[in-house]
């Protein structure tokens, strides 16, 4: 036998361990009415040091099915695995089909944190039968992980438990303690068993079966009909959410029903989550009879198929889509080619900045387009930009200059604006100059902005240029030597600030597309060299 087989092995005798438990009229000092029928649901701790035991009772489940139907017990499986709270799924629902059961252990391991208690709720919330015994079979080598973060997870686990009049086995393979959290958790509840044993031998495995059942047999004579406590109990009777189908940062609505049909007052918790996320808790008391409406609301900024539960229960399932902005509600306020010469092969900036006029946030799409003629312009791509309502945002397309285009004038537009036009050098004429532009091109007072001299080298050897940023054209100002070598370019950055404001200060920021239309301008000039850059201040509004 491999070391995997001997120990997934204890996991195969731990479902024998149910049937012996199935076989007996009293578990665990409970008296309990004997049943033909049995609803039996393996929940699995899916960490990493599980997956030897998985495989093993995906093997031979089939064998286990076989000792329950010898026995003559009508016996449905399921599955739920947990690992974190939130990572808790039911695998599969209670079916008699064991093939499906095997299919449904198909699954990977993974992680370091476990939550039984999750799991045990996940359990006790599926489809039961009236007339089956519910037995709950937990299978970890681990403590409790969600009961050290929330003890009031694991007391209502197990206060259902009681409740529903279920068994709880747990079994621990590979354990080298004496006890453990789940050995506790059988001891405080009244149907309950543990198992925790070397699994190297076979024999070792059979005995323990045999003793732990024989432990639990009592004679019919000693039976004996134990009085029911008063609880409450909890029903869902509406679940639902507003809208199946959202954009992204859009607020759907969550409502469930709850109702209390024991036979005292309790509290309630309502714990909505995602597969990644807790997204609303309350608790209220209810009294016997007394319902209650719950309504969460929640949004998503990332689109996706969202699956909600409440309290480890599916809720529903929301698809969060983009939403994509109409062309009217994208208003072009600034535009800007930076360059106006580059060389074949140069890569420079096209930018536009546009507005969501709309009353919806959304995704806008900007096509930018180039050509020779601003009137038969060709779709070069696509900028996509998310807008909240009234929100402006600069849109860069980063362009490279065609070789084949050389010795041409490019003009950029989006749809019917115009940017701009950069010429590209032709590739046999021996140049080298000076491109400046200024970002960003529109300021604020006492706003920093750059003056950017852009030197370009398109002759067939190395240059060394002299690169001068002043305010005045001829004025000794921020000088620099660089060197550029053939068929290359070099950045040149002055940074600067724009002048303090007049008396009446201005906001740019609150206003808006009409407000900025009509506000004050003044201009600042820069000479890089020859070449003279404009930078736009604004100032405040017009009168």
């Amino acid at each position: 036998m491999t070391p995997n087989r001997r120990r997934g092995v204890a996991v195969v005798f731990a479902t024998l361990l149910v049937v012996s438990l199935l076989s007996t009229v009293a578990l665990a000092g409970t008296a309990t009415a004997q049943s033909d029928s049995a609803d039996i649901v393996f929940v699995f701790d899916k960490t990493d040091s599980m997956d030897p035991h998985r495989e093993a009772l995906q093997d031979d489940i089939g064998n286990v099915a076989d000792e329950f139907e010898s026995k003559g017990i009508d016996a449905r499986y399921g599955l739920v695995t947990y690992e974190e709270d939130w990572n808790t799924e039911v695998r599969q629902p209670l079916t008699s089909d064991t093939g499906e059961l095997k299919e449904s252990l198909n699954f990977e391991t993974s992680g370091n944190m476990e939550n039984a208690s999750h799991g045990i709720l996940t359990a006790l919330d599926m489809e039961y039968r009236d007339d089956a015994q519910k037995i709950v079979v937990v299978i970890t080598n681990e403590d409790d992980d969600g009961a050290n973060n929330n003890t009031a997870v694991k007391e209502r686990a197990l206060q259902r438990i009681d409740d529903e009049n279920a068994c709880l086995v747990a079994f621990s393979p590979d354990s080298d303690r004496d006890y453990n959290d789940l050995n506790t958790y059988t001891e405080e509840v009244e149907c309950g068993h543990w198992s925790n044993f070397d699994t190297e031998s076979f024999t070792d495995v059979a005995a323990v079966i045999e003793e732990e059942a024989s432990d639990g047999t009592t004679d019919d004579s000693e039976q004996t009909t134990a009085p029911r406590q008063s609880y409450p109990d909890f029903d869902i009777i509406e679940k639902s959410v507003s809208s199946n189908t959202v954009y992204t940062n859009e607020t759907f609505t969550t409502k469930v029903v709850v109702e209390n049909v024991g036979s005292t007052d309790g509290t309630y918790h309502a714990l909505i989550t995602d597969i990644d996320q807790s997204l609303y808790s309350k608790r209220v008391e209810l009294d016997p009879g007394e319902s209650h409406t719950f309504r969460a609301p929640i949004s998503y900024t990332k689109p996706d198929e969202y699956r909600l539960r409440i309290n480890h229960r599916t809720l529903d399932r929301v698809t969060v889509i983009d939403r994509q902005l109409a062309d009217e509600n994208v208003a072009v306020i600034e535009r800007s080619v930076k360059r106006s010469v580059v060389m074949p092969g140069e890569n420079y900036d096209v930018s536009v900045t546009v507005e969501n006029t709309g009353n919806h946030s959304g995704y806008a799409t900007v096509p930018f387009a180039a050509g020779e003629d601003a009137n038969n312009t060709t779709h070069v791509a696509n900028e996509t930009v998310y807008l909240a309502s009234g929100e402006t945002k600069t849109v860069t397309h980063e362009a490279t200059a065609d070789a084949n285009a050389s010795g041409t004038n490019q003009i950029w537009a989006v749809e019917n604006t115009t940017l701009g036009n950069v010429s590209v050098l032709d590739e046999n004429d021996s140049q080298v100059g000076i491109d400046a532009y200024a970002t960003p091109g529109a300021v604020e007072p006492n706003e920093s902005y750059d003056v950017t001299g852009v030197v370009y080298n398109n002759a067939n050897e190395s240059r060394m240029v002299t690169v001068n940023v002043a305010p005045e054209h001829g004025e000794l100002g921020a000088l620099r030597m660089v060197a550029v070598g053939s068929d290359e370019s070099v950045a040149v950055r002055h940074s600067t600030q724009a002048p303090s404001p007049p008396d009446n200060t201005y906001d740019l920021g609150q206003t808006n597309t009409t407000e900025r239309a009509s506000t004050e301008r003044m201009s600042e000039t820069w000479w890089v060299n020859d070449q003279r850059v404009n930078v736009t201040v604004i100032t405040g509004p017009s009168n």
